[in-house]
C-alpha cells in the first residue's frame, strides 16, 4: 500500500504535517465517483477548512493545442482518515488501518531521536514545554487562554525563559474579557521590571489586598479584580493570588 499512497510532509496550518495526495487516496479506494466530485463531497462531508486541514491549488497543464487545469488538494493524514472511513468498505478500512500505523510508526521514531529535555538548550527545552503544556491543557479542556497562561508560568519555573510579553499579545489573550485576563504578582512584576514582591507591596498599599498569617487574602475592594490560584513545586503547594492585568499594570503606572 505504501507503493500506492505516497505519504509526505508538508507545510499546513503554520506547521509541518504528514500529508496525502488526495487523488492517490481516491485511486486507492476505488470509489465510482470522478475524482473532483468525490474530493469536493468528501470535504464539504467532513467541513475540512483550507490552509488547516488541506491545501489546493490549480495545476496547468500544457498541450499541443491549449491547455488543461486540475485541481490538486493535498489533505492531512487526519482528514485522510476521516475520506477512509467514510467509504465504509473493507478497503476503506484497510487504509484507514494503514494511516494509523503510519502515523505510530511516525511517533516512535520521534521518540527514539527526540533529544532528553536535559540536553537541550534553553530555547529549545521551553518551545518543548511549552507545546507539551499547551496540548495537555486542550485534550483536558482547558480554556486556552489559560492553558497558555500555566504553560508560560512552567516554562519560567522550568528554564527561566520568559514568555509573559509574547502572551499577553497572543489572541487567544485578546479575546479574553477584561476581567478574566489574570496574571501572578510575579509575573506582572516580569512587565513592569520590578519583583513579585514589590508588586504585592503595591497592591497592598492600593488597599487590594492584606497580609493575613503569612498569606495575601483580598480584600473586600480587591475582590473583584483577583482569583485564588493553586500552585505546587516538588516540595510544597498553596494557593496564590492572580490579578487582573489590566486593573493592576493601569493601577501601578499612574
Amino acid at each position: 500500500m505504501n507503493d500506492i499512497i505516497n505519504i509526505k510532509n508538508e507545510m499546513i496550518g503554520g506547521e509541518q504535517q504528514q500529508c496525502v495526495d488526495a487523488r492517490e487516496l481516491w485511486r486507492a479506494l476505488g470509489p465510482k465517483t470522478e475524482a473532483a466530485k468525490w474530493i469536493a463531497r468528501k470535504i464539504e462531508h467532513t467541513q475540512a477548512v483550507e490552509g488547516e486541514d488541506f491545501t489546493l491549488f490549480v495545476r496547468i497543464d500544457e498541450r499541443a493545442i491549449g491547455a488543461t487545469t486540475t485541481k490538486v488538494y493535498t489533505i492531512t493524514l487526519d482528514l485522510a482518515k476521516h475520506f477512509a472511513m467514510l467509504e465504509r468498505t473493507a478497503k476503506g478500512h484497510e487504509i484507514r488501518q494503514y494511516f494509523i500505523e503510519v502515523e505510530k510508526q511516525a511517533r516512535k521514531l520521534f521518540q527514539q531521536t527526540a533529544a532528553p529535555l536535559s540536553q537541550l538548550m534553553p530555547q529549545e527545552k521551553s518551545m518543548r514545554i511549552l507545546r507539551a503544556q499547551i496540548e495537555a491543557a486542550n485534550i483536558l479542556g482547558v480554556p486556552t487562554h489559560i492553558g497558555q497562561q500555566e504553560a508560560v508560568k512552567s516554562v519560567y519555573r522550568e528554564t527561566g525563559v520568559d514568555y509573559s510579553p509574547l502572551l499577553l499579545a497572543a489572541p487567544a489573550q485578546d479575546d479574553v474579557p477584561a476581567e478574566e485576563k489574570m496574571l501572578e504578582p510575579t509575573e506582572i512584576g516580569r512587565l513592569l521590571d520590578i519583583s513579585g514582591r514589590k508588586v504585592n507591596q503595591l497592591i497592598a498599599a492600593e488597599g487590594l489586598q492584606m497580609r493575613v498569617n503569612g498569606t495575601w487574602l483580598p480584600t473586600e475592594k480587591g475582590k473583584r479584580w483577583c482569583t485564588s490560584h493553586a500552585w505546587r513545586t516538588a516540595e510544597k503547594s498553596g494557593y496564590n493570588l492572580k490579578w487582573n492585568v489590566q486593573h493592576v499594570v493601569e493601577l501601578l503606572t499612574e
